[in-house]
């Protein structure tokens, strides 16, 4: 579906701008749906699948350049540190909202700093 319908876009003149904001608010929120509760959960080569789809939509965006250069120019990382990023966040998030339904299922982090310190992102 990605690459069909920014094709699509693409043949019709919408411009680069535009294409790529239809891909951060259409496609990739497909992509990462439910990341962060299943970050362990994911298969090394699901998690390849998945940034192999941002790779050809960036090639259709911005074909001038190659996928890191495009990276670079649209503001965007690639899917595996936007996951690291959206878990973070969303265990953060949790752990300072005492009034989160989710905040006593997760376990004491025994001193040692935010989620991103214990899952290795730092």
């Amino acid at each position: 579906m990605t690459k069909m319908e920014l094709s699509r876009f693409k043949r019709a003149k919408v411009p680069p701008k535009e294409l790529l904001t239809f891909y951060t608010t259409c496609i990739r929120p497909i992509t990462e749906y439910a990341r962060p509760v299943f970050y362990n959960g994911l298969p090394k080569y699901l998690s390849n699948e998945l940034e192999r789809l941002q790779k050809p939509a960036l090639r259709i965006i911005c074909p001038e350049v190659s996928y890191a250069d495009a990276l670079v120019t649209r503001n965007l990382i690639p899917l595996y540190e936007r996951k690291n990023t959206l878990t973070v966040k969303f265990f953060n998030e949790i752990t300072s909202n005492t009034n989160s339904k989710l905040y006593g299922l997760l376990p004491e982090r025994c001193g040692v700093g935010s989620y991103e310190a214990v899952m290795g992102f730092d």
